[in-house]
């Protein structure tokens, strides 16, 4: 449903208007305290945003806000949408200011806040902010984010493709969160949160008491070369190192005993990897993509190779199997045109149809009479 602007649709149970987008391109825009004689009482997260990542033609026309003062569930400062109580910014205007202060009063910045503000360079967030959505900060050319000393919850929003941050700075007296050199720690320097998606450093010790590299922690860095990992490490999260172009030097402690899917998608400088010991899941697209990679050695604590672990590897050469591995599932070898030689070991019990898809001048060894045998001579990849 339509009306002046904006989609919007309504709860048949509480008999509530939620806006859903708003499809104008006014520089202030009204919001309605009825539509119907039903209340405005909601306004979903990306009513302001792109309607999808590809809507390259979107501009955030908005320089303003406006409500009643009757408004039965908003209220405006400076332009800006807030909820009744102030607590919660929904929504900042896409302002000609590089410097903003928050009111004292906000304790939440909502999912997708101060998208595409391309004019705002720093903000100060009251010291009372406890929360900061997924994305707050995407395409908003802000450098360097200082964290007030009541921040609980980040999510996402510093480690997004879209942000620009550089360096984050955590209020010393804040219980959750410290930094060190610009990078976002837990206080306990147990895990690394966040390492600034445009931070310019080519190599990076990570620190010696971190034992998890959370997820998307490294995600999209264009400038980072090598990262040193020390022995505590135990796991490293989903997408960690996610599309580190650069990254050609990282070693993976035998401390570690899980990484999570995608976590080196897109390495594309990789050329030789050694898996810990403990590793018994290679998960999902792990190396998808990794152009570059010649060499992977992996123990024979590996069980399974999920879907696409090694997928887009034009350039592997080399893989030694672990001689435990049961299953190798989907495109996992996918396009992997430089491998000639591989082992298929006796304990595999499933190999998908597809895990070698591509892969045309590779010759197979496995022992006669076992499934893999059976299987790939089913197949016909072998005579």
């Amino acid at each position: 449903m339509l009306y002046n602007d904006f989609l919007y649709e309504l709860d048949q149970d509480t008999k509530e208007i939620t806006l859903t987008k708003y499809i104008g391109k006014d520089s202030k825009v009204t919001i309605p305290d009825y539509i119907d004689d039903y209340p405005v009482t909601r306004i979903d997260e990306k009513c302001f945003c792109r309607r999808h990542v590809f809507d390259f033609s979107y501009k955030y026309t908005i320089q303003s806000f406006y409500v009643s003062d009757n408004h039965p569930a908003f209220l405006t400062h400076d332009g800006a949408l807030y909820d009744k109580t102030g607590q919660t910014l929904i929504r900042y205007p896409n302002i000609e200011k590089r410097c903003i202060y928050l009111p004292h009063d906000v304790i939440t910045i909502s999912k997708y806040a101060f998208e595409s503000c391309k004019s705002i360079q720093k903000i100060y967030l009251s010291q009372d902010v406890e929360y900061i959505g997924n994305h707050a900060f995407d395409n908003c050319p802000i450098k360097t984010l200082i964290l007030p000393k009541n921040l609980k919850s980040i999510n996402n929003s510093l480690i997004s493709r879209y942000t620009s941050f550089q360096s984050f700075i955590a209020d010393k007296d804040n219980p959750y969160y410290t930094t060190i050199d610009g990078v976002l720690y837990n206080k306990d320097l147990t895990h690394l949160i966040a390492y600034p998606r445009n931070k310019e450093n080519q190599s990076y010790i990570v620190h010696e008491k971190v034992q998890y590299i959370d997820d998307y922690a490294f995600y999209k860095n264009c400038y980072i070369k090598e990262i040193l990992l020390m022995d505590h490490i135990k796991s490293i999260g989903h997408k960690a190192f996610f599309d580190c172009r650069k990254l050609a030097c990282i070693n993976l402690p035998d401390s570690i005993t899980t990484i999570g899917y995608y976590a080196f998608y897109n390495c594309q400088s990789l050329k030789e990897v050694i898996l810990p010991e403990n590793i018994q899941f290679i998960e999902d697209g792990l190396f998808w993509d990794c152009q570059q990679l010649k060499s992977v050695i992996m123990s024979d604590s590996v069980l399974y190779i999920n879907d696409y672990a090694f997928s887009g590897c034009h350039n592997l050469q080399t893989i030694r199997l672990s001689s435990h591995l049961k299953r190798i599932g989907d495109t996992v070898f996918y396009e992997c045109q430089s491998l000639r030689n591989i082992d298929i070991p006796s304990s595999v019990q499933y190999m998908s149809s597809n895990a070698f898809k591509e892969c045309n001048e590779i010759v197979f060894n496995v022992k006669p009479y076992s499934y893999a045998y059976k299987y790939v001579l089913r197949k016909g990849w072998i005579k």
